[in-house]
């Protein structure tokens, strides 16, 4: 089963065919090795200017699998190795039951060359591994910086806000230290957050409201109460929860709301608020998910097409790693607004981190293709300022065609995500490109995608009729002719399916008169012509 599109290798030895044998190997698991090979210690100093996901080491003209570990170490690389037993580590490679002396998540020392699978096994956990770090790393810096934009978001927001940890307060923005007559932070730092709450029976309320949080129910995370400030003086007041993070450590945060503070205006500016991203200002991904099903209605009532562009920008990861969370931040800001300058007649909007999406209406594939084109090398040509640096990045771009046979949206998304996928193969995860998705390419193992091929070839005339001749032995003539249906695909194999392969979908689907139609149509319109050279020619549709 393939899990990774990509294999990196580096390989260490003075046997070229036996690398190559690897990569055959490993071949059943990937869509494609990159086979890096050497035997000296100049060529890998300078292969370890590129990326690798895992080395293999053999034996070397001038250098041990001791200095080899030794190198990797001092520059600080993630690099997995799997060390093969030659005459320098022959003597440590096992231990005393004769397994290999090292496994772990990073290295497997040692083993025999010959045997392969034991060798394509430690490959394959080594990258996962591999694989599993990365992203627990990625996650951990999206959990720092969502962290830092949440204080900053915190700190400058209206509402009043702080966090407690066991019931205590440890930090509440400037709001809530004002609603509660507070002073300064200091102030409120160790005190209990049912010292806030008026009455006993409130008091019990609140401490089951928070004991049950804690236990993990989040069914009810809003608590009606009475509460005090420190001048004595009682108001009413709404208790909101949510788990939240403070310098990496889980807190409980808690929202005050007075309860005579809404109205309907508050409500309406909330309600924009919430569909606008608040680092780029222009619309969210719930905005376009609204816009997206929208658009997917009109487009089954046949009102109007459409198309989803969905943008994602490529070195998001080096960015960060050189220019930190300002630099991803004026990175989607100027991109962001880019796509909003490039697309006046579109609805942008940002989709996460580092994606946005694009829906136009009533575009040809053409113009689709010429806008996905036009915004990638705008992108590309950008020059990100941070500070007094400068950045740059590209994007890759998904085009799915919403139509009358379109799926539901979380397909159009899912198949957005395909169209990425296909591009990053194609590129080595490079990125850089579109591409637009064809159902037809999919028709084989999507029903959805099958049933679009099928209205397009009643609507495009891309059916093909086959004649097969009766012969009539009596006569020793032909011309009576049977009909045969297929449907070509436009994938990489040019597969053509016959009616077997299609028609429980077309049924499903109600196309089953419409393609019977089709059929006559074109038929008959066959016959014709070649009756004006042989009129007694007659057709068998069944």
């Amino acid at each position: 089963m393939r899990t990774h599109s990509l294999l990196n290798l580096l390989v260490i030895d003075a046997d070229q065919l036996y690398a190559e044998r690897l990569v055959h190997l490993l071949g059943s698991y990937y869509d494609s090795v990159n086979l890096g090979f050497l035997d000296d210690k100049d060529e890998l100093l300078k292969s370890l200017r590129q990326s690798w996901d895992v080395l293999v080491f053999g034996q070397a003209y001038d250098m041990s699998f001791t200095d080899v570990v030794a190198i990797i170490q001092e520059q600080s690389i993630d690099l997995p190795l799997v060390c093969l037993i030659n005459k320098d580590t022959v003597a440590n490679a096992h231990n005393d039951e004769g397994l290999p002396s090292i496994v772990n998540g990073t290295m497997v020392k040692a083993l025999y060359a010959e045997q392969e699978m034991a060798v394509i096994m430690a490959i394959r956990l080594l990258h996962e591994n591999l694989h599993s770090r990365q992203q627990l790393k990625t996650l951990h810096s999206v959990l720092s910086e969502a962290e830092q934009r949440a204080n900053v978001l915190i700190k400058n927001s209206k509402s009043a806000v702080a966090y407690i940890d066991q019931g205590i307060h440890i930090f509440a923005n400037d709001p809530y230290l004002q609603l509660f007559g507070f002073e300064q932070m200091n102030d409120i730092i160790g005190i209990p957050v049912i010292d806030l709450i008026a009455g006993g029976d409130n008091v019990k309320a609140v401490k089951q409201f928070l004991r049950q949080f804690d236990k993990g129910n989040r069914k009810d995370v809003e608590f009606n109460f009475e509460s005090r400030r420190t001048d004595g003086s009682t108001f009413e007041a709404k208790l909101q929860l949510a788990i939240a993070t403070l310098d990496g450590e889980p807190v409980t945060q808690i929202i005050i709301q007075q309860n005579n503070s809404n109205s309907s205006e508050v409500a309406k500016r909330l309600a924009e608020a919430e569909r606008k991203d608040s680092l780029t200002g222009i619309d969210n991904r719930h905005s376009f998910e609204e816009q997206l099903t929208a658009a997917y209605e009109q487009a089954r009532k046949g009102t109007l097409t459409a198309a989803l562009l969905y943008v994602q920008l490529d070195n998001v990861g080096k960015i960060r790693n050189s220019l930190g969370l300002q630099g991803i931040d004026s990175t989607v800001k100027q991109v962001a607004n880019t796509l909003d300058e490039l697309v006046a007649d579109g609805h942008v909007s940002r989709f996460s981190d580092k994606a946005f999406t694009i829906l136009v209406e009533n575009q040809t594939t053409a113009a689709l293709e010429k806008l996905a084109e036009k915004i990638g090398m705008s992108i590309s040509k950008m020059l990100i300022e941070v500070d007094k640096r400068t950045t740059s990045t590209t994007a890759s771009i998904a085009i799915v065609k919403i139509e009358k046979n379109t799926p539901e949206p979380r397909v159009l998304l899912e198949r957005a995500m395909d169209a990425i996928n296909q591009i990053m193969i194609e590129t080595s995860n490079n990125g850089g490109r579109y591409h637009l998705y064809d159902a037809s390419e999919h028709a084989n193992s999507d029903d959805h995608a099958l049933a679009e091929s099928l209205v397009d070839a009643i609507t495009n005339n891309r059916f093909q009729l086959l004649f097969q001749p009766i012969y009539d032995i009596n006569n020793d003539r032909s011309d009576f002719f049977e009909v045969y249906l297929r449907l070509p695909l436009a994938n990489a194999d040019n597969t053509i399916l016959t009616p077997d392969q299609f028609m429980a979908v077309a049924k499903s689907h109600q196309l089953l008169e419409k393609i019977d139609r089709w059929v006559l149509i074109n038929a008959c319109k066959r016959i014709n012509e070649v009756r004006k050279t042989h009129s007694e020619a007659r057709l068998l549709v069944q």
